[in-house]
């Protein structure tokens, strides 16, 4: 019995020796430039992309941090829906719109846009409204344009307001509604839409 601890003891020591031995591949991998780590990072598994590093980062946080969008843009296509708002909100920080167009359309939510809006970064804040496909009423609620939106009628204000995410069908769909963005950008607002929508 003994023996049998021994082996198991032994076995494990090596296997968590080459998950540490592989985990140090794909952080050289990322900081390298060019060919020679693109190669190492195109033959990653999915498990090990889930790996944090001692710093407790995730291979992709690595890459975001350095600002390596070509691993950045692989490691984020092989853990598609995986990946956490934290790993979102990092490619945020950067400002980097190449960097921001690797979120998927279902990452898209209002945390991030929070996130955006609190950074004050108008450039991404513009490029969330043209991937999520925004209607008139919501650029015209995150312009600020208020007495425009109060002056259209009920008709327009339906035709123009999202009522639900669609994350049923995959990752190209709105992970945001009007409802979202009013609430970030026109709290004064919402009495006004509720009436509107019920009106007239």
């Amino acid at each position: 019995m003994l023996f049998l601890g021994l082996i198991l003891s032994c076995t494990l020591k090596n296997i968590i020796s080459k998950e540490k031995g592989r985990r140090k591949d794909i952080s050289d991998a990322i900081s390298k430039s060019g060919d020679a780590g693109v190669s190492v990072l195109k033959e990653v598994r999915q498990i090990d992309a889930l790996k944090e590093n001692d710093e407790g980062l995730l291979p992709v946080e690595e890459a975001i941090e350095i600002k390596n969008l070509e691993a950045t843009k692989i490691l984020i296509r092989l853990n598609y829906f995986e990946y956490s708002h934290r790993v979102y909100g990092k490619i945020v920080d950067t400002g980097d719109i190449s960097m921001f167009n690797l979120i998927p359309k279902g990452g898209l939510d209002h945390r991030l846009l929070m996130k955006i809006k609190l950074n004050r970064d108008i450039l991404l804040e513009q490029e969330f409204l043209n991937i999520v496909e925004a209607t008139e009423l919501e650029r015209l609620i995150l312009k600020g344009k208020f007495r425009e939106v109060k002056s259209k009628g009920k008709r327009w204000i339906d035709q123009n307001y999202r009522y639900q995410k669609n994350l049923e069908s995959g990752d190209d769909d709105r992970a945001i509604t009007t409802s979202d963005i009013v609430c970030l950008y026109g709290e004064d607002l919402i009495g006004v839409i509720i009436e509107k929508l019920e009106g007239e």
